[in-house]
Parts: C-alpha cells; sequence; structure tokens
C-alpha cells in the first residue's frame, strides 16, 4: 500500500470509526457526513502537496473544488458566522453558489482528467459522466452522482495516467455513499 493509498483509507476510516464511536455510546450507528468536506478538503491538500509539481492544473482544479465545497457547507460557515449571519447566508444563496462553483471546478477536473490525449473512448466516457452527474444533480437523484463520482475511479485501470488522483474519486465516491445512506436512514 503506497502513501496515496493509506491517506484515502485513513480518510474513510475517520467516518467509520467516529461512528462505530457514537455507537458504542448512544447505540445508534451515526456517519458524520456534515464533515464530509472537510475530510475530502484535507485529503485533497495532501494529494495536490505531494503531486504539485507533475500535475499542476489538476491539482489547482482540485483545490478550488475542494475549498468551494468546503464552502458550501454550513457547518464550515457556522464556525466562524452568528446565526443570523448564517440565516442571511442562507437566504441569499450564499452556499448554493458556492455548491454551484464547487459543481464547476468538478467538472474541468474531470474534462482536465480525460482529454489530455484525445481518444473517442475518452470522449464517451467523459460525455457518460457528466450526463449521469447533471440527471442526478438537476432531479435530486444523488446514486446517479455516487455512481459518476465512481466512474472515473474505475477508467484508471485502464488509462493509468489518472493515478493517483483516481484515488480521489474513489474517496469522493464514498463520502457521497456515505452521506446518501445517512440521508436515506433519516428518511426512514
Amino acid at each position: 500500500m503506497n502513501s496515496h493509498q493509506r491517506t484515502v483509507f485513513l480518510a474513510v476510516l475517520i467516518p467509520f470509526a467516529f461512528g462505530a464511536l457514537t455507537f458504542i455510546e448512544t447505540g445508534g450507528f451515526i456517519l458524520p457526513f456534515p464533515l464530509n468536506e472537510m475530510i475530502f478538503a484535507i485529503t485533497a491538500f495532501i494529494f495536490v502537496f505531494r503531486l504539485f509539481r507533475s500535475e499542476k492544473i489538476i491539482s489547482l482544479f482540485i483545490l478550488l473544488f475542494s475549498g468551494f465545497n468546503l464552502l458550501s457547507t454550513e457547518f464550515i460557515w457556522s464556525l466562524f458566522s452568528t446565526q443570523e449571519s448564517l440565516q442571511y447566508y442562507y437566504e441569499s444563496g450564499v452556499f448554493d453558489t458556492m455548491r454551484f462553483f464547487s459543481y464547476l471546478m468538478l467538472l474541468a477536473w474531470l474534462i482536465r482528467s480525460f482529454l489530455i490525449d484525445f481518444k473517442a473512448l475518452k470522449l464517451v466516457l467523459l460525455l457518460i459522466i457528466v450526463s449521469l452527474f447533471s440527471i442526478g444533480l438537476i432531479n435530486q437523484w444523488y446514486y446517479l452522482m455516487v455512481v459518476a463520482t465512481f466512474i472515473p475511479f474505475v477508467v484508471a485501470f485502464k488509462f493509468s495516467y489518472l493515478k493517483p488522483f483516481h484515488l480521489l474519486w474513489l474517496l469522493l465516491s464514498i463520502l457521497n455513499t456515505m452521506t446518501l445512506v445517512m440521508f436515506q436512514m433519516a428518511k426512514a
């Protein structure tokens, strides 16, 4: 297991350890899904710190995505804002704007990753991923977004140029899956 794999493994292990501790204390298994964006941002920063010299453009898109994604959560803003400020940000659309920019950066990262050299198969895969993600986003079918973020990880076994950033796609897919599971459990 190399250092990138260990980093992602630890990033996935943290929410499960938190959930296990919550289960021991309260009897209910709860994953800390509001912290997913922070976990991804810290992991992405570690990846970018290690790989910035070799992949500057992709590293920039990853940093921008994780930064906007982090700023799109109310949890992060609640650490340094008052309740009135949060209400104003919520009503004025700050969170939605940050989420929109994070999705744009995710799309830019995806396009840059897949179109390093032009091949028809990569273009088809890119269109499938963007279509699944867009349909999932528009219709709020979050399981399609999970599938769309998992595809680049699987495709990395065919196209090795996506490595080691494919592990970030895996982490994003796992974190989105955990959020989806927690929301489904809350509805039940």
